[in-house]
């Protein structure tokens, strides 16, 4: 005699539902499912590798995923975590560190770095006249032509006043002493001139200055300079580098960082932008598979399954038993069996 099939939903009146569904509980989180979790993260990386782009997900929905997070509110969950915990706990770490920069980077890495530094044309002539538009190099500037040029202007009558016999001469009186004189006197008058003179010729010098760095930048003399400044950034310690780098000031880094994400997030021209990268990037390799696009991106290393399998297995087990997926695992026996009567009233 055929049963009748049940209604989808309609409660199942069934004494092995019960301990189906706590097996299959269990065994989604127990020490089987456990073992098998490395293996089955391997086969799906490996199955991943051989599918298309766009087969995992559409251009589309790419673009609207990376749209929803240019929402003022939204954004601060990306910038938040980095600035509030990340980043003190790596400037903390960095405090102690008394070893030289150096001892990270190879030799070979050190002559790379040292040869982009040199490139003819990475320094910009823009950013050599704005450094020297600025108040505080005005006033270096004037202070040592200032104190340069008073000494300069001393030297001639100080060489003449020790060439002047020291006897009287004849209807003069003492030459030493009227040139001791006259030297006061030339220095009274000397300094005001000297200030005039800059008032104006401090940025005419600057200007020139400017214009001397922007021509020589690329001589030897100006390659040595920025060479000699990797190599003192090597030289010193990370704890050197971040000393002045307190508690305090990483603090202000907070409200900076979300005001410029929530800047970011309210303009249209960032969502324009956006649609074009992710345009641009889908161009490149939405229609290629997985594997061409981790090898164009010269990610060839494969994952290390056991430590990942590790890493993962603790918080799968923590989904599992969320409340919400216990009652979807045990509405999915429910639902197997009801499939399972219906196929068998069919075939009755």
């Amino acid at each position: 005699m055929s049963q009748e099939p049940r209604v989808p939903g309609e409660a199942v009146d069934d004494p092995v539902i019960a301990p189906l569904q706590a097996w299959l509980r269990s065994r989604l989180t127990g020490e089987q499912a456990r073992a098998e979790w490395r293996s089955t993260l391997e086969a799906a990386w490996n199955h991943l590798l051989t599918a298309r782009v766009d087969a995992l997900v559409s251009e589309p929905q790419v673009l609207a995923l990376a749209e929803s997070y240019l929402d003022p509110s939204r954004i601060r969950v990306l910038i938040t975590p980095v600035v509030r915990e990340l980043l003190p706990t790596f400037v903390h770490c960095m405090r102690t560190d008394d070893d030289p920069v150096a001892r990270w980077v190879p030799s070979e890495a050190q002559e790379a770095v040292k040869r982009m530094a040199t490139a003819p044309g990475l320094i910009q002539d823009e950013w050599i006249r704005t450094f020297f538009r600025q108040e505080a190099v005005e006033a270096l500037m004037a202070d040592a032509l200032y104190r340069g040029l008073r000494d300069f202007s001393t030297i001639l009558p100080r060489v003449i006043l020790a060439l002047l016999p020291t006897s009287r001469l004849p209807g003069f009186g003492g030459a030493g002493a009227m040139g001791k004189r006259m030297l006061e006197e030339f220095e009274k008058r000397l300094e005001p001139e000297i200030k005039s003179f800059l008032a104006g010729g401090t940025q005419r010098a600057l200007a020139r200055a400017a214009e001397f760095a922007i021509q020589h930048k690329d001589d030897p003399r100006g390659i040595k300079a920025r060479t000699d400044i990797v190599d003192a950034l090597l030289a010193h310690s990370p704890s050197f580098h971040l000393k002045h780098l307190t508690d305090e000031r990483i603090a202000e880094v907070e409200p900076i960082a979300e005001a410029i994400a929530q800047r970011i997030a309210s303009r249209e021209q960032s969502r324009r932008l956006l649609r074009e990268a992710v345009a641009e990037v889908w161009g490149r390799h939405g229609s290629r598979k997985v594997a061409d696009v981790f090898e164009a991106l010269g990610l060839r290393a494969t994952p290390d399954f056991d430590a990942w399998a590790d890493a993962t297995w603790p918080a799968m087990c923590t989904v599992f038993q969320a409340p919400e997926m216990v009652r979807w695992i045990d509405g999915l026996v429910v639902e197997l069996i009801e499939q399972r009567e219906g196929l068998i009233a069919q075939r009755s």
